[in-house]
């Protein structure tokens, strides 16, 4: 697991409002959406925990919220 520290106070509902969120013309598909933090497209005929439907975040999303008080032992 990698883990990156950021300036986001909550995690986003869904990636229309992330930082990392990409939206680009496609030279065949019209637009693409993708993921920069992961450099991973989300678009239909993707993995299934990869398509971004507008709704949420994708299954595979690796934003979640950790306590960094806490540390492993």
């Amino acid at each position: 697991m990698v883990a990156i520290k950021t300036e986001m106070k909550l995690l986003p509902e869904c990636c229309d409002y992330c930082q990392w969120y990409e939206c680009r013309p496609h030279p065949y598909r019209g637009w693409s959406e993708g993921c920069g933090l992961m450099m991973h497209c989300m678009d239909d005929g993707q993995p299934e925990e990869w398509i971004y439907d507008g709704n949420g975040r994708p299954k595979a999303c690796p934003l979640i919220e950790i306590d960094a008080e806490r540390r492993q032992e």
